[in-house]
């Protein structure tokens, strides 16, 4: 995308199907891309809260480009992937490296074995995740609603599967990494990221726990003022985590949630900072990082790694090739959510990816040298209610929060004539 330049035609494209989503259901979203030189587009649509619980506000909030953002699983990557190639570049640690090294519960039989790269690749063996924070389903001795406690506890949740013989995705595995990487560096997660990546980038909307009088967010390291107001955020689920009233457990939030994480165990067990979810941030301030790494790892005047590096986590040592470390790639089977354009036009490993589960998705192309950012409040919906479950909103099913939809049009846009040169 040479010049900065996209065809006013798609991006046009783009627009309608957003506004589309918002008079059908999405409450509101930011669409950000860009290419390795800067941001070439950023808007925002519809609304960063319209519910106080099940009432639709009189006058709701609108969507601003500057909302900061519930990323959901999007942590995974621009918290946890991003210390672990600094942390592997400077030789801190290697993919070779077992969690039990670090981490004193995981040295046994079953897990002692298990190295940075099974968990990276989502190849360890773990369940998708553990439910720490309610004790009908943990069992009294599993139960947690305390940080270090859940970390004491985390070497005891059984595997499912043998290690490194099925792919299934977990959060387990990211919140294993957050716990190594702290245990290396001796700081808790956050403040690793604030000093180390966040700050010398100068990210001033980036971070966890950012209303909170200790955040660490780039603009406050070394001090406990917060100027953040909740209206700063966008929201998601209306009635705290109860699925609109469907579900329960003990201390469940209840109220609309608005710059707290949504993600239960981050929340409960995790107290807000955990590998796989928690972090915070502006559309802005995720395409800074993008272009961070779509330059090879180095910005400016900071340089977070190596480009060997970056290239090395874009790689597979998955039996099925679904994911790099910690990245989604984009192959055939996951154009559903990744669009059909972008795995056409690139081999493996020269498109990477990831989604959050509040209704966000990155994609990064290492060979345009272009990145795609959707930020969306998806989960700020009513519960669509199904047997057996109530993880459905109404969001989710309008064309924007499906992804592949967006990314078609704009992959169509990065390759048509007009986008080049």
């Amino acid at each position: 995308m040479a010049g900065n330049r996209f065809p006013e035609l798609w991006q046009q494209r783009m627009e309608r199907e957003l506004q589309t989503s918002v008079d059908n259901g999405l409450a509101g979203a930011v669409l950000h891309y860009g290419d390795l030189n800067g941001m070439i587009y950023e808007r925002a649509f519809g609304y960063q809260r319209r519910y106080n619980q099940t009432a639709l506000m009189p006058v709701p909030e609108p969507m601003r480009s500057n909302t900061i953002f519930d990323l959901a699983s999007l942590s995974k990557i621009f918290a946890t992937l991003l210390a672990l190639h600094r942390l592997v570049d400077s030789k801190t640690l290697t993919l070779d490296d077992t969690a039990a090294r670090y981490l004193p519960g995981f040295d046994t039989s079953e897990k002692r074995d298990l190295c940075l790269r099974d968990f990276l690749g989502h190849n360890a063996g773990f369940p998708g995740s553990f439910h720490f924070y309610d004790p009908a389903q943990s069992g009294a001795a599993m139960y947690s609603q305390d940080r270090a406690r859940t970390l004491a506890l985390l070497g005891q949740v059984p595997l499912i599967n043998p290690p490194r013989t099925h792919t299934l995705y977990s959060d387990l595995d990211f919140l294993t990494l957050g716990a190594v990487i702290e245990a290396v560096t001796g700081l808790r997660l956050d403040h690793y990221l604030a000093t180390e990546i966040y700050t010398p980038l100068g990210l001033q909307d980036i971070g966890y726990k950012l209303l909170e009088p200790d955040a660490v967010a780039s603009s406050h390291v070394g001090s406990h003022v917060n100027n953040r107001a909740i209206t700063d955020f966008s929201a998601t689920e209306r009635c705290g985590n109860t699925r609109d009233g469907h579900v329960s457990f003990p201390n469940i939030r209840t109220n609309t949630l608005q710059g707290q994480v949504h993600d239960e165990l981050s929340f409960y067990s995790m107290g807000q900072v955990s590998g796989h979810a928690g972090l915070f941030s502006t559309a802005h301030d995720l395409g800074v990082l993008c272009r961070l790494l779509l330059n090879g790892g180095s910005l400016g005047s900071y340089t977070l790694c190596s480009p060997q590096t970056v290239a090395l986590f874009r790689q597979t040592f998955n039996l099925d090739q679904t994911y790099a470390l910690g990245w989604e790639l984009i192959t055939p089977a996951t154009s559903l959510i990744f669009g059909l354009l972008a795995p056409q036009a690139s081999k493996l490993g020269d498109v990477v990816a990831h989604t959050g589960w509040t209704g966000k998705c990155v994609m990064l192309d290492f060979v345009r040298g272009t990145y795609f950012v959707l930020l969306t409040n998806k989960k700020h919906s009513p519960v669509i209610v199904q047997p057996g479950g109530f993880n459905i909103f109404e969001g989710d099913l309008s064309p924007a929060a499906k992804y592949g939809n967006l990314a078609d049009l704009y992959y169509g846009g990065l390759l048509a004539p007009a986008a080049s040169m």
